[in-house]
């Protein structure tokens, strides 16, 4: 997409057939996103989009929760449209229809004990039926149309991606390595950690002692141990198996804490080696919780 361009998605189609998921699969991709957003409001929303400058890609869901949906939706994307001619800016607009068998939107119904909205006090069935007809035109409009009758939600976000994800966007599966120290509590948004506190500590080493596992005399000196080498090997090993799991799963992130002590020194060194090898295959983030932390106490302390 040019840098000019707007993007607009228009995501609707039938009731329980994974709206929440396609919002959360936009989000994912740097969509700014808003939920049952009246269609009489668009214009003015849109016009707020292009006084800010920043917002490039927006996802609306616009469902029969709106009641007024049906008789202004098209009218307003008319407006709309002619307004950007007017004002010279390309926009590329599309409308995202999910859809799904009668049998599957009942189940799913009944699994989750929920009323249609155009059934609350009659049979289900005869609610989806007269949803079908209100959306019959704007399905008939689609930009694109997935059916997710057999789709898992990991499914259903792939096929998102692959219709809506531009190849020059940043993967949307990312790691982040962090290295912490125990003394100052656990990553509360840790997915995987590993305590290193039994490989050999630079703390003691006097030459070492203020320096952190940025540093190479530190970093060489935790990882030129043959237990901290034998111990990296396994545990690196362990990742490489692991994480296309998580990715396979529909993760968009996965965060890795390391912890020593006080975050200064080897968990510093061994996150730093993690975080670059892994950068071989994945996009990685590398970050250091306490390390500043820890090292300002222990330069501290040793000046008084």
């Amino acid at each position: 997409m040019a840098e000019d361009m707007l993007s607009l998605v228009i995501v609707t189609g039938m009731s329980g057939a994974g709206k929440t998921v396609a919002m959360q699969s936009f989000e994912d991709l740097g969509y700014f996103c808003i939920d049952n957003m009246p269609p009489n409001l668009l214009p003015k929303f849109w016009e707020l989009v292009h006084e800010s400058g920043k917002i490039k890609k927006v996802a609306l869901v616009v469902d029969i929760r709106s009641r007024a949906f049906y008789d202004e939706i098209f009218s307003m994307l008319s407006k709309m449209d002619e307004d950007e001619q007017e004002k010279h800016q390309k926009v590329d607009m599309k409308i995202l229809f999910l859809n799904a068998s009668d049998e599957e939107l009942v189940s799913r119904y009944k699994e989750t004990r929920r009323s249609h909205p155009l059934a609350m006090e009659g049979r289900l069935l005869d609610g989806i039926e007269k949803e079908r007809e209100l959306l019959a035109e704007i399905k008939g409009r689609a930009s694109v149309e997935i059916d997710t009758t057999d789709l898992t939600p990991r499914q259903l976000r792939e096929e998102i991606f692959a219709n809506f994800q531009e190849s020059s966007v940043v993967p949307t599966f990312h790691i982040e390595v962090m290295s912490f120290g125990f003394k100052y509590g656990l990553p509360i948004d840790a997915d995987i950690v590993m305590d290193v506190r039994f490989l050999r500590n630079p703390f003691y080493i006097k030459e070492l002692k203020t320096q952190t596992g940025m540093d190479k005399p530190v970093y060489d000196y935790v990882m030129d141990d043959a237990e901290t080498q034998n111990f990296y090997n396994k545990f690196y090993d362990l990742m490489k198996d692991i994480v296309p799991g998580y990715e396979k799963e529909g993760k968009t992130s996965l965060t890795i804490a390391i912890g020593c002590t006080g975050g200064q020194h080897r968990s510093v060194a061994i996150a730093q080696r993690l975080g670059t090898d892994l950068k071989k295959k994945y996009y990685v983030d590398i970050t250091h919780r306490d390390m500043e932390k820890s090292q300002k106490k222990v330069i501290e302390h040793g000046n008084k």
